[in-house]
């Protein structure tokens, strides 16, 4: 075997091919970035409430106007029951209709 063309790995120096991974991957985190700034921006400056749940109800998020409403910070309504907002006698009903909506 020829060991003469060897690459001397010695140097810290990254290789063009570590390079271009290390740019798109900077590139593809900068958008990342971007991204998550104006989605973030368009739900907090909402007026209206947003909130995001699970099938049971256990909210796992809610913006700034569902945080005025409530009168909490969102880590604390983060965890807790979208349906204690419901009438008791409206739960059922809601739950029903969401779960024909919502994946098996």
């Amino acid at each position: 075997m020829d060991t003469n063309h060897r690459c001397d790995r010695s140097s810290k120096e990254p290789s063009a091919l570590e390079r271009g991974d290390r740019a798109a991957y900077e590139s593809i985190t900068e958008a990342l970035h971007e991204c998550e700034a104006r989605y973030e921006a368009l739900v907090e400056l909402q007026t209206d409430y947003i909130c995001r749940f699970l099938p049971d109800g256990t909210l796992t998020f809610v913006n700034s106007a569902y945080c005025r409403y409530a009168g909490k910070q969102g880590h604390e309504s983060i965890g807790t029951q979208v349906l204690h907002w419901l009438e008791p006698t409206d739960r059922q009903a809601w739950q029903k209709q969401l779960r024909s909506v919502s994946p098996a």
